[in-house]
């Protein structure tokens, strides 16, 4: 408006300037003498092929006028034909009256650049003191100025931005206004013009002189915003710019107070899109209608009705060292920073009111690029955003829903205080039907298993308070599927995957978890989905690596039930422990149909040896005492095997071994005899027996309960120096993985 006001006042005082001239000289010699003496008159080259002026009507018509850039010939002003009737007679009465201003064809080229317009130089420096009495005098010649039937046809303004490479045209401008009156009384104007890339403009003025009020009516439409994305390139970072805009505002005010009018109307932007650097459409809307009630400048008060989204888009990437939404931003340090001695002392605090907050049918895509084994591809859809009273210093309740990739739904509830600094406030979010499969990816970088089937139901309560997050998430995984483990991946965890479902997994097939989280949100490196899957992971982990205590309380056990099968050192017959331990084990196997066991047998060998060295030695002394014989051959029932084991007369037994060795008395230990008494191949023998029998026993007793495809004794032997009793350990896996 300051600009279009320095050009209309040029105009203005060369048109005066004219009719001074002409009243004084004549139409014909004005015409010559103005074009010979332009550059000393006006200091610009003046051209023109017909000037009549009648001094008696003051009917004055100019055609084909020209007036020059400083080069003298590019055109800065160009006008067709120009008509004025002016009532000369007025000029007695102190009153300058233009019945008629019409001009066609009017053509002016506006430059720009570094911060000089190619007309500054024509514009007068001001050398009048405005509070001298000797100006108010001068003015006070001319009481009114009143210019009526002002029409501008078939006329063009071209602005070019040089410091931004940009021409914007106004073509076709044809400007109607009934009259406009300086000094008193009220003015009337009308306005009304089209850009030549898209936008309609229609201004409608209503002025009260006497009290400086004014009611001026905008009304824009179809303003294509796309010229204008080198004015906000320097401020964010985006290759294109689409989308129109329609306003229709009413402005009240005073012109003595011209920076505080009151604003009130409809705003709407449409088909709206910014691309990022890589030409990508990054955000992008349908519709943005705000109804305004009232912008008061002055006191930085704005009150809007219904603020109404349709359709908004945001298209996100992430890339391996960027996204491009964070990427639209220009670092602070870039931005030419504001003086601060430019910020006025008594700002007023902003206060905004917005009753109605509705948006409704967007959506949010995210690809993540960068990930390992990906890309992650995301989508919310059907996204609707309700909130009422929206305002600054009270808690503001946001309520959110979403179409989840397609399949799921997404419930949430915000509270928020948008004065609050950071992100402090109440988020909580209901997830229902989420697919897992569509989170495959992070399974696979952590674990290398894909997921491949089933659903999750979420619900987080969080609150944030100060910056730091405190957080009860409730999960529900239901049935489930994995696929076969990637091998040739390197995941972060070595987690047994299919066995940790396996175990946390009820008969249903359904995996609940009920836990608390917390975290920093100012952290850098603080994302609340890795919150999410650490905790989670570190339950699968424990699961996995140890599942005992898991699999124990699903069928009312102690872990060291389910876990070992424990035997007496020279023991071989499965006795009432191990019968009950292994109908726990068969408990587990028939609650968990996907899950197998392989058991190994654990012991000391050398000391198992040994203990049988020694009961060979008590045989054979029981079997001389009580058969005539130590070489006889009898089968020992479970009685005779308990009392051999229970003797514990070293002398006679000592005395014994001696006298079967040959060896005097007291010569060798009680040990040493034992090895010379008994052959290392009958130890050998009665220790592989051992062995292989009660794996026997206990293989045949969980075939028994039909549990042979998924119950499995292993034939290799654990050599544990530091175990007292051998024992069988229960290695618990996913049946087939």
């Amino acid at each position: 408006m300051r600009k279009l006001k320095k050009i209309l006042v040029i105009i203005l005082t060369i048109i005066l300037f004219f009719v001074a001239l002409i009243i004084a000289f004549g139409p014909n010699y004005a015409k010559g003498h103005l074009e010979e003496n332009s550059k000393d008159l006006v200091g610009r080259k003046i051209s023109m092929d017909e000037l009549d002026f009648n001094v008696f009507n003051g009917h004055l018509m100019i055609a084909q006028f020209k007036f020059y850039e400083k080069n003298d010939s590019n055109s800065f002003v160009y006008v067709d034909t120009l008509y004025t009737n002016m009532a000369l007679y007025k000029l007695f009465s102190k009153e300058v009256l233009v019945q008629s201003f019409h001009l066609k064809g009017l053509a002016v080229n506006i430059d720009y650049e570094k911060e000089v317009f190619n007309f500054d130089d024509l514009i007068p420096k001001d050398t009048v003191d405005n509070n001298s009495t000797e100006a108010a005098d001068e003015s006070g010649m001319i009481n009114i100025i009143r210019i009526n039937d002002i029409l501008i046809s078939r006329s063009e303004l071209a602005y070019n931005d040089k410091d931004f490479s940009t021409v914007h045209n106004m073509e076709d401008l044809n400007i109607a206004i009934p009259g406009i009156t300086i000094g008193k009384d009220r003015t009337n104007a009308g306005l009304q013009f089209d850009l030549s890339k898209g936008g309609n403009f229609d201004i409608r003025l209503e002025h009260d002189a006497e009290n400086g009020n004014f009611n001026c009516k905008l009304g824009i439409s179809g303003l294509n915003i796309s010229p204008y994305l080198s004015y906000a390139q320097p401020f964010i970072n985006i290759s294109d710019l689409e989308g129109f805009i329609d306003v229709n505002l009413s402005l009240i005010g005073n012109v003595d107070q011209p920076s505080i009018p009151e604003i009130s109307g409809d705003f709407a932007l449409q088909r709206f899109a910014l691309f990022d650097k890589d030409k990508e459409k990054a955000i992008a809307l349908d519709s943005l209608n705000i109804g305004i009630e009232k912008f008061d400048l002055n006191e930085e008060n704005y009150q809007i009705g219904k603020l109404f989204v349709n359709n908004f888009n945001i298209n996100a990437i992430q890339y391996q060292d960027y996204d491009n939404i964070s990427s639209l931003m220009i670092a602070e340090d870039t931005l030419q920073s504001v003086p601060q001695d430019s910020i006025p002392s008594n700002t007023k605090p902003l206060v905004y009111h917005i009753d109605e907050l509705i948006v409704q049918k967007s959506s949010l895509n995210y690809k993540d690029l960068a990930i390992e084994n990906g890309p992650f591809n995301y989508q919310l859809d059907d996204i609707s955003i309700l909130a009422n009273n929206v305002t600054e210093g009270i808690p503001v309740r946001f309520d959110i829903n979403a179409l989840m990739n397609k399949k799921g739904t997404l419930e949430s509830k915000i509270i928020v205080d948008p004065s609050q600094e950071g992100m402090d406030g109440v988020y909580d979010f209901y997830l229902c039907k989420i697919p897992i499969k569509d989170f495959s990816v992070f399974s696979l970088n952590s674990t290398a298993y894909p997921i491949e089937g089933g659903q999750l139901l979420f619900h987080t309560k969080n609150t944030i308070k100060g910056g730091h997050l405190n957080s009860h998430i409730v999960t529900k995984i239901y049935k489930t599927e994995l696929g076969d483990k990637r091998k040739e991946l390197d995941p972060e965890y070595k987690v047994p995957l299919k066995l940790a479902l396996a175990v946390l997994e009820d008969p249903k097939k359904s995996i609940n978890f009920d836990f608390p989280a917390e975290g920093d949100v100012n952290d850098p490196e603080f994302k609340y989905r890795k919150i999410i899957w650490k905790v989670v992971l570190n339950v699968l982990l424990k699961a996995a690596t140890s599942p005992y205590n898991l699999l124990a309380s699903a069928v009312g056990a102690n872990e060291d039930d389910i876990k070992f099968i424990r035997f007496n050192p020279l023991q071989v017959e499965l006795g009432p422990e191990q019968n009950a331990q292994l109908d726990l084990i068969a408990e587990v196997l028939n609650s968990k149909p996907i899950m197998a066991v392989e058991a190994s047998q654990n012991l000391n060998v050398s000391k198992q040896k040994k203990l049988i060295a020694e009961y060979l030695a008590k045989k054979g002394f029981f079997l001389e005492k009580n058969y005539g014989s130590d070489t006889v051959e009898v089968v020992l029932n479970e009685v005779d095997k308990l009392r051999v084991l229970d003797l514990d007369k070293k002398k006679k037994i000592t005395a014994f071994l001696e006298g079967k060795t040959g060896v005097q008395s007291g010569e060798k230990s009680y040990d040493d005899l034992v090895k010379l008494y008994v052959d290392k191949k009958d130890i050998e023998r009665l220790f592989i027996f051992m062995i292989q029998e009660r794996a026997k026993l206990i293989q045949e007793y969980m075939d028994a309960k039909d549990l042979a495809d998924r119950f499995l004794v292993n034939t290799s032997l654990v050599d544990d120096a530091a175990r007292i009793k051998p024992r069988f350990d229960m290695k618990y896996s996913v049946k087939g993985d």
